[in-house]
């Protein structure tokens, strides 16, 4: 009877426990962390940041591998998957005996990912505006930095879907997209967004970034380098803005395979000064200085290439500059959208008859019917 009485006695004194402290049952939903939430870890800064930018190196393989397959500068090879050919190469019939690629494909180029994100973007803005252990200077730094690499990703999203144009906002409720922008608008808004993360950088001063970058941003890794990382990228914006082994696969011969990146842990640029020289060759031809523009190019020629200097630009200046940029920015990420901005892609080789030159990515069908199939997936 003791011990019935002592399990008793226990077992109210149990409940009693419960009913007092009922709130450590409400158990935290750690999958959907909240801005709130994340606020008060101490690590949450350094965690935001690194997501961010291992975010962007998850998607820049398969970005850098769709744009070179459209651009012809490179082939995904697989024996036992032919879709890199099919989806890519090939396509669907459309309208008027036109070619599309399939906007349930393979083909859908990381539009979801690059939104994703642009969300966590969105989001560390969020966060640095709400911490209160962040002096103004650091919270510019942080924003800053968050902006540049949101202006980054919807870079990507518009140089692939160019006419068809895309969302350009990141709304706080997922259930109600954003409004598509034309392609005009959306350049517009990378370039706004760019210049916000540029006066946020100015801001900040001379302060240190609150967060450790990696060492790939080595020498850009304070507010005041990281800007020069900044405006490199709306450097290359404003071009665009301009413009509006041996062995064969599915019938394309190749006899030779890309070493750049021999690891899946070597670094991969974003941008480097060989772009920013050709672009400023690029805008000193759009402004008629072809003397300028033609001492930029022997640069990279001479200096990058280790070819003879050109004494002119010839009849084809615009031609001679694409070729320097074909092989400078090999297989990361330009030739496609040169060609196209410059109305020759119908130059880019067909290696089949039944290949055809795909000149946007399409929108993904997801994405089509959440909005009631609106006329850019039409």
């Amino acid at each position: 009877m003791i011990r019935h009485v002592a399990r008793a006695t226990l077992c109210a004194a149990w409940l009693a426990s419960l009913a007092c402290s009922a709130d450590k049952f409400n158990v935290p939903q750690y999958n959907a962390p909240t801005i709130t939430g994340v606020n008060g870890t101490p690590q949450a800064l350094q965690l935001y940041v690194s997501g961010v930018l291992l975010q962007e190196r998850n998607n820049i393989g398969g970005y850098n591998n769709d744009v070179g397959i459209f651009g012809r500068e490179s082939y995904s090879y697989f024996p036992t998957d032919a879709r890199s050919v099919s989806h890519y190469l090939i396509g669907l019939s459309g309208a008027n005996n036109t070619r599309i690629l399939d906007p349930a494909g393979f083909a859908s180029g990381q539009w979801f990912n690059w939104y994703r994100n642009m969300k966590n973007a969105v989001n560390l803005v969020a966060f640095a505006d709400a911490n209160g252990a962040l002096s103004p200077t650091q919270k510019s730094a942080v924003k800053g930095f968050a902006k540049t690499i949101r202006g980054l990703s919807l870079y990507r999203v518009i140089v692939t879907r160019d006419t068809l144009g895309v969302p350009g906002d990141i709304p706080a409720d997922p259930t109600a997209p954003a409004a598509f922008l034309s392609r005009d608008a959306a350049w517009q808004q990378v370039t706004a967004i760019l210049d916000e993360a540029k006066a946020d950088l100015t801001a900040a001063g001379s302060t240190a970034f609150p967060f450790a970058l990696d060492d790939g941003f080595a020498g850009f890794n304070t507010p005041a380098s990281f800007l020069k990382f900044n405006r490199g990228l709306a450097a290359r914006v404003l071009v665009n803005r301009s413009k509006a082994a041996p062995g064969t696969n599915n019938g394309i011969p190749a006899t030779a395979y890309f070493i750049m990146y021999p690891t899946n842990v070597s670094p991969v640029p974003i941008i480097r000064n060989e772009e920013l020289i050709l672009l400023r060759a690029e805008a000193n031809l759009g402004a008629g200085n072809a003397g300028a523009a033609l001492t930029d190019i022997n640069t990279i020629r001479t200096v990058s290439g280790g070819l003879a200097p050109l004494g002119s630009l010839g009849a084809d200046p615009i031609g001679a500059l694409l070729y320097e940029r074909r092989y400078s920015l090999l297989w990361e990420g330009h030739r496609w959208n040169d060609m196209r901005r410059y109305g020759r892609l119908s130059q880019l080789p067909l290696d089949l008859p039944s290949h055809f030159v795909a000149k946007v990515m399409p929108i993904p069908k997801q994405e089509c019917d959440a909005r009631g199939t609106p006329t850019q997936c039409q």
